[in-house]
């Protein structure tokens, strides 16, 4: 079953640096939504995603486009070494790939409202910035099942790219409050953990976008394919035992689908019910324990939408 949200990290053996720095933001993001819409990416021998091969897919692409028109044209070059003067990676790279990989995209310079309509419709969009605007977070507020609200990296704060995938959590006028996001500035030596995705507030992901100087975008015109999430057949552990005896892990992984918590394998656990729930700012239970299964389980509880 593909990942909901994929977030591939720009650090490990696959990743695109020079100098020492991390370019490959971009590289990431166009990872991230081919994965995302079943497309194949270069991959090292043990699997790990080789996004030195996909950048420089991406640069040769954009330098052969735009050799006509610009011939100096240098993108992806920071491979080889340029690490100056454009030498990195753009909306633009991102949106040849997808073109070339079958994922209908475009490439324009749009407004926030415009933004905000694709995403309302699930449009992917490749959103440069300035990656300052996130709020920094500690280390420990993100897990690998739990989603980040911020930025752990406290030393880079410069032009970044991030895919928005859609929106959150809305206000009663189906204004969004909060975006979904896969940010690649995770997974470092020194900060580890890549959690499954962001979740950022309207407020922060304008902000970012508009203090870089409102690059033009990559949208994809089309929301991905449905991903399925697993129906558990049995319950785990850390469940309370009359819990399992009045519900079946079946019924209630069917009830989490509804939700749109998919963070569960072929067992339920208590663990995975509360990161979900909480990811989702959702509480059926009191502050201690943020599940209380048998409200959960009433009928027309949840949030189909």
């Amino acid at each position: 079953m593909a990942d909901q949200f994929p977030n591939i990290d720009e650090f490990g053996p696959g990743s695109c640096s020079c100098g020492g720095a991390m370019t490959g933001c971009a590289v990431c993001s166009a990872a991230n939504i081919l994965v995302r819409f079943g497309k194949a990416i270069p991959r090292l021998s043990d699997g790990t995603p080789n996004m030195k091969a996909l950048g420089a897919r991406m640069g040769k692409r954009h330098r052969d486009a735009a050799a006509a028109g610009d011939p100096g044209d240098r993108h992806g070059l920071s491979l080889q070494g340029q690490c100056t003067g454009g030498t990195n990676w753009c909306a633009y790279c991102v949106h040849l790939e997808l073109k070339a990989n079958g994922v209908p995209s475009s490439y324009a310079g749009l407004s926030w409202s415009t933004i905000e309509y694709h995403l309302k419709k699930k449009h992917p969009i490749s959103l440069p910035g300035r990656y300052g605007a996130f709020p920094i977070v500690g280390t420990m507020s993100y897990s690998s099942t739990l989603p980040a609200r911020g930025r752990s990296d406290t030393g880079f704060t410069g032009p970044h790219m991030v895919v928005a995938w859609q929106s959150g959590s809305v206000d009663s006028t189906g204004t969004p409050i909060t975006f979904i996001v896969s940010d690649p500035d995770f997974g470092s030596l020194s900060r580890p953990v890549v959690p499954p995705h962001s979740v950022i507030s309207r407020a922060v992901l304008r902000r970012y976008w508009e203090l870089n100087g409102k690059w033009p975008v990559c949208v994809v015109t089309v929301a991905p394919p449905v991903v399925v999430p697993p129906i558990a057949p049995w319950w785990g552990s850390d469940v309370r035992s009359d819990i399992k005896a009045a519900y079946s892990a079946r019924a209630v992984a069917l009830k989490l689908r509804e939700l749109h918590i998919t963070n569960y394998g072929k067992a339920i656990n208590n663990s995975d019910m509360e990161a979900g729930l909480k990811a989702r700012g959702i509480n059926f239970g009191t502050v201690v324990n943020l599940v209380d299964v048998r409200y959960l389980m009433k009928p027309g509880t949840g949030d189909p939408t």
